[in-house]
């Protein structure tokens, strides 16, 4: 299966709306304003929890590139839109520019159990007449765009852009509203002029354009910091990443190598950093290499990942990626390592799969969940330390380059 799909059908339709006009007329957009202080003076702080995804829904599954199975989970968070507020479950989404929630203005038959954004019963929803949005996130949604009160923890705007859904391909029951696109766009697609994206709108009111994300993968939360870095949720140096120079969509940069086992090579390789996927795609070689560390392990088609046999899975060595000369990302295995299990329940699989050919390499939430990250939108970069727990890796990267090399002979 061929999983392009996803950001090849994205980014067309990014760069089709690039082309047309933005908005001139500032009266269509209600000026942004914070109505309430923010509880860190440079930003605020918001909760993450992990929920469990209706495993027959295929939202978002198509970022996985190759293993529908991938996607089971996902980081949520509470916010609400409106006045009075109308509470309501969101994915906090860096792959994706949009802020789009399902809305009472889907046909009846749309709507399945998850909680939606009823423009009508808020005192401070402004229609833009005329203004229409479509999306693909593994389903296709589109609808009509307001403005309106956003909370999101304990801060709130006023003339934030909501795309609210009125047509949807397939009953989403999740109890998830949609999704919030914070990727690295500025604007978002919509006819007949873009509209701002949700980090464009809230830049104003931030000291810094950046948000931070850490996760424990132990306790199912963790909290996205929007405007500050806390120096409490990681060790050791923070290593950058820039954006690579013809990207304007997506968190899309290169890491410089990968090791296991205390082992490394220097092999460049393009990734998107992405939190609204639960899965992660890695290239071929690099699993390859990964997994030549696991007894037993194999190369199997049919979950496009290997298999190794269960009796090794708490044994699996961390994944560690490269920047610079001497960063070691290090991502402690129990993070991905619980894929499930085939043939009978002998045979184990991670939650990580095999980047298909012509499609960029995917960091999704299972190795986010091991690291801390930050997203710098004012700087064009993202940046990367180890957690506090986590160990660090003293000695430097050698210069080896790999060649291919299969871990194991398999069922491809």
């Amino acid at each position: 299966m061929l999983y392009l799909s996803y950001y090849g059908l994205l980014l067309e339709a990014l760069q089709a709306v690039s082309a047309l006009p933005t908005a001139s007329a500032n009266s269509i957009f209600p000026a942004v304003q914070l109505l309430s202080s923010q509880p860190q003076s440079n930003g605020f702080s918001v909760s993450l929890a992990k929920n469990a995804i209706n495993a027959t829904d295929t939202a978002l599954r198509a970022r996985a590139n190759g293993r529908g199975d991938i996607y089971t989970s996902g980081w949520w968070m509470n916010f609400s839109v409106g006045t009075p507020p109308q509470a309501l479950a969101i994915l906090p989404d860096s792959g994706d520019d949009g802020f789009f929630i399902q809305s009472t203005k889907l046909p009846t038959s749309l709507q399945g159990n998850d909680p939606l954004y009823d423009p009508d019963a808020s005192s401070t929803s402004h229609l833009l007449t005329g203004y229409t949005w479509s999306g693909f996130v593994g389903y296709s949604s589109s609808g009509i765009i307001y403005t309106d009160v956003v909370t999101i923890g304990d801060t709130s705007w006023s003339g934030i852009p909501v795309e609210a859904m009125t047509n949807i391909s397939s009953v989403q029951d999740n109890s998830l509203t949609g999704n919030i696109g914070v990727s690295y766009a500025s604007s978002v697609g919509a006819n007949p002029n873009n509209v701002p994206s949700f980090l464009a709108s809230i830049r104003p009111t931030l000291s810094s354009g950046l948000f931070t994300v850490t996760f424990d993968y132990a306790t199912t939360t963790g909290t996205i910091d929007f405007g500050f870095i806390d120096p409490t949720k990681y060790t050791g140096d923070i290593q950058y990443a820039p954006v690579n120079p013809e990207e304007d969509s997506f968190w899309n940069i290169t890491l410089g190598g990968f090791g296991a086992s205390g082992t490394y090579w220097i092999y460049p390789f393009e990734v998107i950093v992405d939190t609204g996927t639960y899965g992660s795609s890695l290239p071929q070689l690099v699993l390859d290499y990964y997994f030549a560390q696991v007894p037993g392990s194999e190369l199997n088609s049919q979950h496009n990942t290997y298999s190794f046999p269960c009796s090794e899975q708490a044994n699996l060595p961390d994944f560690v990626f490269t920047l610079g000369q001497n960063f070691h990302g290090i991502i402690p295995s129990e993070t991905f390592a619980d894929g499930g299990t085939i043939d009978g329940g002998t045979t184990c699989i991670t939650n990580l799969g095999i980047t298909s050919s012509g499609s960029i390499s995917l960091i999704g939430e299972v190795l986010l969940e091991g690291i801390f990250t930050i997203f710098d939108w004012d700087n064009g970069q993202v940046g990367f330390a180890n957690k506090p727990a986590t160990p660090t890796t003293p000695e430097p990267i050698p210069s080896v380059t790999p060649t291919p090399s299969p871990a194991a002979t398999g069922s491809v």
